[in-house]
């Protein structure tokens, strides 16, 4: 069986669409699709995402694929970097 690194090879990128955000990998595979509107009716209701937290989730699912990632912190919609808290098992 193949290894997710081997059955959707790095580098994983983010494409902007009108409904949202699609997670494509090298070979064109769509990975994952990332649903967002900015409609302020849809927000209040908590319906859907909003453009920018769709971003932020579509990057931090891109990054889980690079090939060194760093797993400490994920990508945010600012460009910073959020840190991951450590879990204790």
């Amino acid at each position: 069986m193949l290894s997710i690194r081997e059955r959707f090879p790095a580098p994983w990128r983010v494409e902007e669409t009108s409904g949202g955000y699609r997670v494509i990998d090298k070979t064109g595979f769509l990975v994952a699709y990332v649903y967002a509107r900015d409609d302020l009716q849809h927000h209040a209701r908590r319906e859907y995402m909003s453009f920018d937290e769709a971003r932020a989730v579509a990057n931090a699912i891109a990054h889980l694929q690079s090939p060194h990632p760093d797993r400490s912190s994920i990508p945010t919609t600012d460009g910073t970097e959020s840190h991951r808290r450590k879990t204790i098992d």
